[in-house]
């Protein structure tokens, strides 16, 4: 049923259409239900997906606090009385920081494959998808057994992932760390940029992380950066971690006497000199 459902999404192109599916009989218990908070005892977090951004959670809170949780939580019944979270993990932690008892619901069967469970939690996205969260999805769909092929030709459309080769690039993306991910999606990475983190150890990776953090590097400037350091590895034989300790770029990303663009035009000339001496 589940590949079915896609397999029609991918020729519409139209998840708005699907409404009514989600509301069905199909992945659900009941319509719309309020239930006790004090019964919400676990959480199913295989299905999370979405970016962590605290800009928006506090949207998100001010937003709960003034008007209720408007789009309910997708739950799962477990030992008769309690349920686990599916979907809605921020609206369920902002809900218990403001004191609500109850929260809206929608309770999914308790029968459901977990690929009919992730049909659900895609469908029910109220949001276009951000780059990072299309990764996720594709490692969600992976470790479920869907198959390369399966993905393009059911899921393209709905993922606007419809050739194997732009598949492939979010395959690559998905074995990155979360800190990783949390960089690209954050600092506003592409597609192509984000795969500069690639062949890099997770030293190297949490590195620069670090600096592109302390200077809030954007893709253009980020992937400047890395290219000219990977030409001195190149030139000089040294990994990257070994350049930048060296060169002591993060200490000049640290120094809270220089602006960030101050900063940023002294690390590039130490790279200059470095890579052209």
């Amino acid at each position: 049923m589940t590949l079915t459902i896609f397999s029609f999404i991918s020729f519409t192109g139209q998840k708005s259409k699907f409404s009514d599916i989600i509301k069905s009989k199909m992945y659900f218990k009941t319509k719309l239900k309020k239930i006790p908070l004090s019964l919400v005892k676990q959480e199913n977090t295989f299905f999370y997906f979405t970016d962590e951004n605290p800009y928006y959670f506090n949207l998100l809170k001010s937003s709960i606090a003034k008007l209720g949780i408007l789009n309910p939580i997708m739950v799962q019944p477990f030992e008769k009385k309690y349920y686990r979270v599916i979907s809605g993990f921020r609206r369920l932690q902002i809900a218990k920081e403001l004191g609500f008892t109850f929260i809206p619901a929608r309770i999914l069967r308790e029968n459901l494959s977990p690929s009919e469970i992730l049909t659900a939690v895609l469908l029910s996205h109220p949001h276009p998808l951000s780059l990072t969260e299309k990764v996720r999805i594709v490692r969600i769909m992976k470790d479920l057994g869907i198959s390369t092929s399966q993905i393009c030709t059911r899921f393209g459309s709905f993922l606007e992932i419809q050739s194997p080769h732009l598949l492939e690039k979010y395959i690559r993306l998905s074995n990155y760390t979360p800190s990783v991910l949390s960089y690209i999606s954050t600092h506003g990475l592409s597609l192509n940029q984000a795969l500069a983190f690639e062949n890099l150890s997770s030293e190297e990776q949490n590195l620069l992380i670090s600096l592109g953090t302390c200077l809030s590097l954007k893709g253009y400037d980020f992937c400047n950066i890395l290219k000219v350091l990977k030409e001195i590895e190149t030139k000089e034989e040294k990994n990257v971690a070994a350049i930048l300790k060296e060169t002591e770029i993060l200490n000049v990303s640290k120094d809270v006497k220089l602006t960030r663009s101050q900063k940023i035009d002294k690390i590039k000339k130490i790279l200059k000199m470095k890579r052209y001496p």
